[in-house]
């Protein structure tokens, strides 16, 4: 009996691929947005109007906002800004902006992942070129558009 040919193995591409990179920071985004009401920078960095030596630093400034540093310690009175959400923990917060936000966020995921989708197979072929121009200058190993 013959042999049957083995296939050559394609070395798997190791590098960051920027797309990627982009509809993950979109999803990322969608999902700080309907739980959080801020967006991922904001989530892990805390908000910008407060200044470094200021006691509120890290802390999300509005009433159904909140930062990854308050859904860590929980929410109350005195680690934000005058918002009225005595009493109340941080994933009372999170379950109050999930009731809130839930339906434009199942439609805006459903929305966002049909683009991405669409996007990817109308770019297809610049993207093509522009990994090709990459690989050219040397950095096809590194990133990918």
């Amino acid at each position: 009996m013959a042999r049957k040919k083995k296939r050559t193995r394609r070395r798997k591409f190791t590098g960051l691929n920027a797309t990627n990179i982009v509809e993950g920071y979109t999803y990322a985004n969608l999902l700080t947005k309907t739980l959080f009401e801020v967006d991922p920078f904001t989530f892990v960095f805390g908000s910008s109007v407060y200044t470094t030596g200021s006691p509120y630093h890290g802390v999300a400034a509005g009433a159904y906002q909140l930062s990854l540093k308050e859904l860590i310690a929980g929410f109350n009175s005195t680690s934000g800004a005058d918002s009225g959400w005595s009493g109340k923990t941080s994933l009372d917060i999170v379950k109050l902006n999930a009731d809130r936000n839930m339906m434009d966020g199942i439609v805006n995921g459903v929305l966002l992942g049909a683009g991405w989708r669409i996007g990817r197979k109308l770019t297809a072929t610049p993207r093509r070129k522009a990994n090709k121009m990459l690989k050219d200058f040397g950095l096809g190993d590194v990133i990918r558009v």
